[in-house]
């Protein structure tokens, strides 16, 4: 059960109750928007006392949130992993090819790269390379990690999440975002053994991180905390 409460700081805030939840957390998402989760027998005021108390981490966070969903300028040389932007000026229409080594998008005349328009043109065709790029790292990253540590999921998808890194579901099919290519090798290993673990613990309880650590070397809190200056967009 879902409701809203009007703060006089931080605006709206939704609040959900859930059954099997065991602890009250705050996230804050895209756009900086609040969300307070909370067990059932947990009451509101309680709840909302709990937002009192993390108000200042609350702000930071969401300040974090909404400077994230600001797109930045995309300028030519932009390099992802692999690819390398170029710009063709005056084409008959707009478009990419994705090579070996260049991502060449192509806008037609009276379109610049710095317009609203050359620039979508742009993050679009950098997507469809980032895509790619993750199709052909993560599931191969992803099966020599569960072979390595003998882990088992069945299938794995690259989607453009924006939410998260990864997710695992209910039947341990593997979701990953394809702007994981714009991580280091080691932070992807990280979101992959993460979601990985969650074919073993479907929770995030103690036993998945001292898992989780075992796997990342005993570097899980170290990489976590570098994890959290990027971001899952462009």
């Amino acid at each position: 059960m879902a409701s809203e409460y009007n703060h006089k700081q931080l605006g709206v805030i939704r609040l959900q109750r859930r059954a099997g939840c065991r602890r009250i957390s705050v996230s804050v998402g895209r756009g900086g928007r609040i969300t307070v989760t909370y067990p059932w027998y947990v009451l509101r005021r309680t709840a909302l006392a709990f937002v009192e108390q993390k108000a200042e981490w609350i702000m930071a966070a969401r300040k974090r949130a909404q400077q994230a969903d600001q797109k930045p300028h995309i300028s030519e040389g932009y390099r992802t992993r692999n690819h390398t932007l170029r710009v063709v000026y005056n084409a008959t229409k707009n478009g990419w090819k994705i090579s070996e080594e260049f991502v060449v998008v192509s806008l037609k005349s009276g379109i610049e790269v710095d317009s609203a328009q050359g620039q979508e043109v742009i993050r679009t065709a950098l997507i469809e390379t980032l895509r790619d790029e993750a199709q052909t790292v993560v599931p191969a990253m992803t099966e020599r990690l569960a072979q390595q540590h003998g882990l088992r999921y069945n299938g794995l998808t690259i989607k453009n999440i924006r939410s998260k890194w990864g997710s695992c579901s209910a039947v341990n099919h593997l979701n990953f975002s394809l702007y994981l290519m714009l991580l280091p090798d080691d932070l992807v290993e990280m979101v992959v053994l993460h979601e990985l673990c969650h074919t073993v613990h479907k929770n995030h309880s103690a036993e998945f991180h001292a898992l989780l650590d075992r796997l990342c070397g005993g570097r899980e809190k170290a990489l976590s905390k570098r994890l959290r200056y990027y971001r899952t967009t462009l």
